[in-house]
């Protein structure tokens, strides 16, 4: 719970006004997590990357747990649990080239995504600008995420919508919507 905490105020700090934290293959927010959201001074919401066989997958739904394969199943059936769940699903850093396993075009191929993660901030401007690219291909928004395993790496790219997210619940129908850009850097608006 230190580390979320420290991420939620390191979120403020960056005059965020949400954030979503996201834990490996955690299908379900830990015992602690209604805790911290009643402490949290700005909302905070649970998600999943799943670790597929082809790469990762963000996984967030209104609930904010969702019944996952196996861990190393294909990318097509994590996708299509987190749509039976009412969620979303946005393929993680789909071209990188740090992660042992990444989709790369084999994203093109999949149904049912909601968005792609276009600026990662732990990313170079290569492997970003081909998830931008498929991103067009697909007719899909982009997000942007810090990929921040530590604190002090939040806020190297970050997700702006249209409207301020107040629940998990506006959370996940506004990223169904498409109504919010990719950030990095200044002068970045939805």
């Amino acid at each position: 719970m230190d580390y979320a905490r420290q991420v939620i105020y390191r979120l403020g700090d960056f005059g965020m006004d949400a954030g979503v934290i996201v834990e490996h293959n955690s299908p379900t927010p830990p015992p602690w997590w209604d805790q911290l959201v009643k402490s949290s001074p700005i909302p905070v919401f649970w998600g999943c990357e799943f670790s597929s066989s082809r790469g990762h997958l963000l996984i967030i739904t209104p609930s904010g747990g969702v019944d996952l394969p196996p861990v190393g199943s294909p990318m097509q059936e994590a996708v299509k649990r987190a749509v039976e769940s009412g969620g979303v699903a946005i393929v993680a850093h789909p071209y990188s080239t740090m992660h042992r396993a990444s989709p790369g075009d084999e994203i093109l191929k999949l149904q049912g995504l909601t968005a792609v993660e276009t600026i990662n901030g732990a990313l170079g401007l290569e492997s970003n600008r081909s998830a931008q690219m498929a991103a067009l291909a697909l007719g899909l928004p982009g997000i942007g995420g810090s990929d921040a395993h530590s604190p002090y790496h939040v806020g190297r790219a970050w997700t702006v919508f249209q409207e301020n997210v107040k629940t998990q619940i506006q959370l996940v129908a506004l990223l169904k919507e498409g109504r919010y850009a990719a950030c990095r850097g200044r002068g970045c608006q939805a």
